[in-house]
């Protein structure tokens, strides 16, 4: 009798010794999948302020407020009439900003007023470029 209590015993020791360790390796998974799912969200986050700067910044030219656009990347700016389109691009040169802004002097003042029709950010990068000037 006492035999098979002893078995038993170191047995579901054994087992309970799995299902603990089974336990914590659940939890260690969803705590480095969590904390790396933080840092792609930081990281994507960041991209997107740093792109909306850009637009900023083209929207302050129009102002003339700022003096210029300050970014590596590449980028292009086209005037028609009184629209002005900004439209920048990633290193593959797929469209990741488009800004569509219209300009109209006050009259009797130097003030512009600058009213913008399209603010286009792709947290995908697109597979095809943005029609202008829509």
């Amino acid at each position: 009798m006492l035999k098979n209590k002893k078995g038993i015993a170191i047995e579901t020791a054994v087992f309970m010794m799995v299902v603990i360790f089974a336990l914590c390796m659940l939890i260690l998974t969803v705590t480095l999948y969590s904390r790396s799912h933080v840092e792609r969200s930081k990281n994507d986050f960041a991209e997107q302020v740093e792109i909306d700067q850009i637009g900023e910044q083209f929207i302050g030219t129009l102002h003339g407020t700022i003096g210029s656009i300050e970014y590596e990347g590449y980028y292009t700016i086209e005037d028609v009439d009184n629209y002005h389109i900004l439209t920048v691009y990633d290193d593959n040169g797929k469209v990741i900003l488009n800004v569509v802004a219209e300009t109209s002097n006050n009259a009797g003042t130097i003030n512009k007023t600058v009213n913008i029709k399209r603010w286009s950010c792709f947290e995908e990068v697109s597979a095809t470029p943005a029609v202008q000037g829509e």
